[in-house]
């Protein structure tokens, strides 16, 4: 009988410590994407002021790697960094026309971090993932470089898997 009982407290204890490591996984997670996501708004705030003439911004991800505009090697990124959450180096794209103005995760789930530095350019009510877009908008007020929500009507996603289009602002 005693034996049983050290079975089932071992059981218990390890059920909690799986708990406990799977959270402090996430929020690891949590914290490179936002430092990754940081990375690429600011390799898109670079790419866009070290434009000659008017600012312009990359059409391509790869474009932060690998400046096309210039004749010799210049980069606003080191290498497109997979998504920690996904594991993929596939991002979801915030665009104004046909230019990239930011990134956002393409992994499902609510976050568990809800109070988020406002220097980070998050949307305080951003209940998922997706909604944590890293978006830098140039000529425009802190707001605007946040990816602020009266921004944020002028920045539209690609069209998804299923077809569906929207605006950065309907995140789901």
């Amino acid at each position: 009988m005693a034996l049983l009982l050290i079975v089932a407290v071992s059981g218990l204890a390890l059920a909690a410590a799986a708990q406990v490591w799977s959270t402090t996984s996430r929020r690891d997670k949590e914290d490179e994407l936002l430092r990754i996501g940081a990375e690429f708004r600011q390799a898109i705030r670079s790419y866009a002021l070290s434009s000659p003439g008017a600012q312009q911004y990359p059409q391509r991800l790869e474009d932060l790697v690998l400046d096309p505009r210039f004749p010799n090697v210049k980069r606003h990124l080191r290498r497109i960094y997979a998504d920690p959450l996904t594991g993929e180096a596939e991002w979801g794209l915030v665009k104004a026309g046909e230019a990239i103005v930011g990134v956002h995760s393409l992994a499902s789930g609510s976050p568990l971090k809800t109070a988020l530095d406002p220097e980070l350019g998050i949307a305080e009510d951003a209940q998922t993932y997706e909604a944590w877009i890293f978006a830098y908008r140039g000529d425009a007020s802190a707001n605007h470089e946040a990816g602020g929500a009266e921004d944020q009507e002028s920045l539209t996603r690609p069209p998804g898997p299923d077809g569906e289009t929207g605006n950065a602002a309907d995140a789901h």
